[in-house]
Protein backbone atom coordinates (compact mmCIF):
# COMPACT_ATOMS: atom_id res chain seq x y z
CA UNK A 1 0.00 0.00 0.00
CA UNK A 2 1.15 3.71 -0.39
CA UNK A 3 2.41 5.56 2.33
CA UNK A 4 0.26 8.47 3.04
CA UNK A 5 0.05 11.41 5.52
CA UNK A 6 -2.20 14.27 6.09
CA UNK A 7 -2.53 17.50 4.15
CA UNK A 8 -0.16 19.52 6.07
CA UNK A 9 -2.58 22.56 5.08
CA UNK A 10 -4.91 20.90 7.39
CA UNK A 11 -4.59 22.97 10.72
CA UNK A 12 -6.63 22.50 14.09
CA UNK A 13 -6.84 24.94 16.96
CA UNK A 14 -5.43 25.90 18.88
CA UNK A 15 -8.30 25.12 21.14
CA UNK A 16 -8.50 26.26 24.90
CA UNK A 17 -9.67 23.51 27.50
CA UNK A 18 -12.93 23.71 27.75
CA UNK A 19 -14.05 24.16 24.17
CA UNK A 20 -16.47 21.46 22.39
CA UNK A 21 -15.64 20.98 18.47
CA UNK A 22 -19.20 21.09 17.15
CA UNK A 23 -18.13 21.09 13.63
CA UNK A 24 -17.16 18.40 11.27
CA UNK A 25 -13.22 18.02 10.66
CA UNK A 26 -12.26 17.33 6.67
CA UNK A 27 -8.73 15.87 6.68
CA UNK A 28 -7.54 15.09 3.02
CA UNK A 29 -4.82 13.03 2.40
CA UNK A 30 -1.63 13.12 -0.19
CA UNK A 31 1.23 10.50 -0.58
CA UNK A 32 4.59 11.70 0.98
CA UNK A 33 5.37 13.62 -2.69
CA UNK A 34 2.29 15.76 -2.30
CA UNK A 35 0.27 14.16 -4.99
CA UNK A 36 -3.75 13.81 -3.39
CA UNK A 37 -5.28 10.57 -2.55
CA UNK A 38 -8.89 9.43 -3.03
CA UNK A 39 -9.95 7.01 -0.12
CA UNK A 40 -13.50 6.19 -1.47
CA UNK A 41 -13.42 2.46 -0.50
CA UNK A 42 -11.62 2.64 2.36
CA UNK A 43 -13.42 2.17 5.71
CA UNK A 44 -12.13 4.50 8.35
CA UNK A 45 -11.51 4.12 11.64
CA UNK A 46 -10.59 7.14 14.36
CA UNK A 47 -9.90 7.36 17.92
CA UNK A 48 -8.94 10.82 19.66
CA UNK A 49 -6.11 10.43 22.05
CA UNK A 50 -5.50 13.10 24.88
CA UNK A 51 -2.17 14.18 26.40
CA UNK A 52 -2.46 11.53 28.87
CA UNK A 53 -2.73 8.63 25.99
CA UNK A 54 -6.12 8.01 26.88
CA UNK A 55 -8.50 7.14 23.96
CA UNK A 56 -11.82 7.90 23.47
CA UNK A 57 -13.74 6.95 19.78
CA UNK A 58 -14.49 9.45 17.61
CA UNK A 59 -16.89 9.40 14.33
CA UNK A 60 -15.59 9.14 10.86
CA UNK A 61 -16.58 8.34 7.26
CA UNK A 62 -15.09 8.72 3.81
CA UNK A 63 -17.10 11.83 1.57
CA UNK A 64 -15.74 12.33 -2.20
CA UNK A 65 -12.40 10.94 -1.23
CA UNK A 66 -11.77 12.80 2.21
CA UNK A 67 -11.78 11.86 5.67
CA UNK A 68 -14.45 13.55 7.80
CA UNK A 69 -14.51 12.95 11.60
CA UNK A 70 -16.72 14.14 14.14
CA UNK A 71 -15.02 14.49 17.89
CA UNK A 72 -17.10 13.38 20.89
CA UNK A 73 -19.04 16.49 21.77
CA UNK A 74 -17.59 16.90 24.80
CA UNK A 75 -15.04 19.72 26.34
CA UNK A 76 -11.63 19.52 26.25
CA UNK A 77 -10.38 18.56 29.72
CA UNK A 78 -6.63 18.24 29.90
CA UNK A 79 -4.14 20.81 28.21
CA UNK A 80 -1.57 19.38 26.18
CA UNK A 81 -1.05 17.80 22.48
CA UNK A 82 -3.74 15.97 21.12
CA UNK A 83 -4.08 13.60 17.95
CA UNK A 84 -6.42 12.08 15.82
CA UNK A 85 -5.60 8.85 14.88
CA UNK A 86 -7.31 6.83 12.01
CA UNK A 87 -6.65 3.11 10.22
CA UNK A 88 -8.15 2.92 6.88
CA UNK A 89 -9.74 -0.93 6.47
CA UNK A 90 -10.33 -2.23 2.73
CA UNK A 91 -12.52 -4.99 1.11
CA UNK A 92 -8.90 -6.81 -0.28
CA UNK A 93 -7.99 -6.56 3.66
CA UNK A 94 -5.11 -4.46 3.33
CA UNK A 95 -5.34 -1.93 7.10
CA UNK A 96 -3.51 1.88 6.13
CA UNK A 97 -2.44 3.61 9.03
CA UNK A 98 -0.86 6.83 8.22
CA UNK A 99 0.37 9.86 10.62
CA UNK A 100 -2.35 10.99 13.38
CA UNK A 101 -3.06 14.90 12.83
CA UNK A 102 -1.72 16.73 16.14
CA UNK A 103 -3.55 19.79 17.84
CA UNK A 104 -3.16 22.07 20.95
CA UNK A 105 -5.35 22.44 23.63
CA UNK A 106 -4.35 25.38 25.88
CA UNK A 107 -4.89 26.39 29.63
CA UNK A 108 -5.22 29.96 28.95
CA UNK A 109 -6.44 30.87 32.75
CA UNK A 110 -3.11 29.69 33.78
CA UNK A 111 -1.50 33.53 33.37
CA UNK A 112 1.69 31.72 30.90
CA UNK A 113 1.73 33.03 27.05
CA UNK A 114 -0.45 31.43 24.71
CA UNK A 115 0.19 30.57 21.23
CA UNK A 116 -2.25 33.67 20.17
CA UNK A 117 -0.42 36.06 22.39
CA UNK A 118 3.16 35.37 21.95
CA UNK A 119 2.48 35.35 17.75
CA UNK A 120 1.41 38.64 18.64
CA UNK A 121 4.79 39.52 19.89
CA UNK A 122 6.65 37.15 17.83
CA UNK A 123 6.51 37.47 13.72
CA UNK A 124 8.61 34.77 13.25
CA UNK A 125 7.87 32.37 15.41
CA UNK A 126 7.38 28.89 13.88
CA UNK A 127 4.76 28.02 12.19
CA UNK A 128 3.43 24.70 13.49
CA UNK A 129 1.29 25.39 16.87
CA UNK A 130 2.51 22.29 17.50
CA UNK A 131 6.19 23.28 17.90
CA UNK A 132 5.35 26.71 19.01
CA UNK A 133 3.28 25.23 21.87
CA UNK A 134 6.49 22.80 22.81
CA UNK A 135 8.80 25.77 22.93
CA UNK A 136 6.30 27.91 25.19
CA UNK A 137 6.47 24.25 27.06
CA UNK A 138 9.75 23.91 27.79
CA UNK A 139 10.72 27.70 28.15
CA UNK A 140 7.60 27.94 30.79
CA UNK A 141 9.61 24.94 32.71
CA UNK A 142 12.87 26.40 32.43
CA UNK A 143 11.58 29.96 34.03
CA UNK A 144 9.65 27.85 36.54
CA UNK A 145 12.60 25.54 37.94
CA UNK A 146 14.59 28.78 38.30
CA UNK A 147 12.12 30.95 39.85
CA UNK A 148 12.96 30.98 43.50
CA UNK A 149 10.49 30.12 46.19
CA UNK A 150 8.30 30.73 47.89
CA UNK A 151 6.57 30.62 44.02
CA UNK A 152 3.57 33.01 42.90
CA UNK A 153 0.44 31.79 42.30
CA UNK A 154 0.53 33.14 38.81
CA UNK A 155 3.48 33.84 37.26
CA UNK A 156 4.49 37.80 37.40
CA UNK A 157 5.42 40.03 34.50
CA UNK A 158 8.80 39.06 34.84
CA UNK A 159 8.54 35.81 34.54
CA UNK A 160 6.02 36.22 31.45
CA UNK A 161 8.59 37.82 30.07
CA UNK A 162 11.47 35.77 30.71
CA UNK A 163 9.75 32.90 29.04
CA UNK A 164 8.50 34.70 26.07
CA UNK A 165 12.88 35.68 25.47
CA UNK A 166 13.34 31.84 26.26
CA UNK A 167 11.53 30.57 24.48
CA UNK A 168 12.88 32.91 21.25
CA UNK A 169 16.21 32.05 22.08
CA UNK A 170 15.80 28.26 22.43
CA UNK A 171 13.89 28.52 18.58
CA UNK A 172 17.41 30.36 17.33
CA UNK A 173 19.48 28.03 19.14
CA UNK A 174 17.71 25.26 17.41
CA UNK A 175 17.89 26.67 13.94
CA UNK A 176 21.49 27.09 14.17
CA UNK A 177 22.61 23.58 15.66
CA UNK A 178 23.51 21.22 12.78
CA UNK A 179 22.24 18.48 15.30
CA UNK A 180 19.00 19.64 15.29
CA UNK A 181 16.70 17.26 12.73
CA UNK A 182 13.20 18.67 11.46
CA UNK A 183 13.32 21.73 12.33
CA UNK A 184 9.81 23.55 10.83
CA UNK A 185 8.11 20.26 11.78
CA UNK A 186 5.62 18.57 14.31
CA UNK A 187 7.87 16.05 14.80
CA UNK A 188 10.52 18.05 15.40
CA UNK A 189 11.88 17.20 19.01
CA UNK A 190 12.20 20.65 21.10
CA UNK A 191 16.56 20.18 23.42
CA UNK A 192 16.01 22.77 25.87
CA UNK A 193 19.02 24.97 26.04
CA UNK A 194 20.78 26.85 29.58
CA UNK A 195 19.38 29.89 29.85
CA UNK A 196 21.23 33.12 29.13
CA UNK A 197 22.26 35.22 31.91
CA UNK A 198 20.44 38.19 31.25
CA UNK A 199 17.24 35.78 31.65
CA UNK A 200 17.96 34.71 34.12
CA UNK A 201 18.31 37.95 36.00
CA UNK A 202 15.04 39.04 34.60
CA UNK A 203 13.81 36.07 36.89
CA UNK A 204 16.20 36.97 39.24
CA UNK A 205 16.66 40.82 39.43
CA UNK A 206 20.39 41.74 40.99
CA UNK A 207 19.27 44.13 43.96
CA UNK A 208 22.01 47.00 43.96
CA UNK A 209 24.47 46.62 46.55
CA UNK A 210 25.08 49.88 49.05
CA UNK A 211 27.98 51.59 48.93
CA UNK A 212 29.44 53.12 51.62
CA UNK A 213 31.90 55.64 51.50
Amino acid sequence: MTTIVPDPDVRLGPFTTDDVVASTIEIPYETEDGTPVDLSGAVPSTTLIAPDGSTAVATSTIVAGILEVDLPAVPFEDPGEWTIATTFTYDSGNVLTAPGVRFVVEDVSSGWLTIHTIRLEWRDAPSSDVVLWRLLEVARLQVDTYTPEPKPLRPTTNLVAAQREQTRDVWNQIKTDPASIGIGDDVLTIRPFPMSPWIKDMIRPKRAKPVIA
